[in-house]
């Protein structure tokens, strides 16, 4: 799944389930005010203007499937990985 990732990108499946998950925990965490806990956090940690939650949305929407693809390709490197398999006691 790495390889094809860093070759093909995510499928506009992928993308949907993607930006789907994504606006339905950013609508959470603002009902349970994480939202505007974590913007608060960044101003005082980074003094780093507040998002408004239409502008998370917008951000997610512009995502696409080469910025994915391009992000894979630099932090999903296999020759830097262990691959463990875990397999159930008999």
């Amino acid at each position: 799944e790495i390889e094809a990732m860093k070759a093909n990108g995510p499928t506009d499946e992928d993308m949907g389930k993607f930006r789907e998950t994504a606006k339905r925990g950013n609508e959470q965490s603002i009902q349970e005010n994480r939202y505007w806990l974590g913007e608060l956090k960044k101003y005082a940690e980074k003094e780093a203007e507040a998002t408004t939650p239409n502008e998370f949305n917008r951000k997610v929407e512009a995502v696409t499937a080469k910025d994915v693809q391009k992000l894979a390709k630099k932090l999903l490197n296999t020759k830097k990985y262990v691959t463990v398999v875990l397999k159930p006691e008999s």
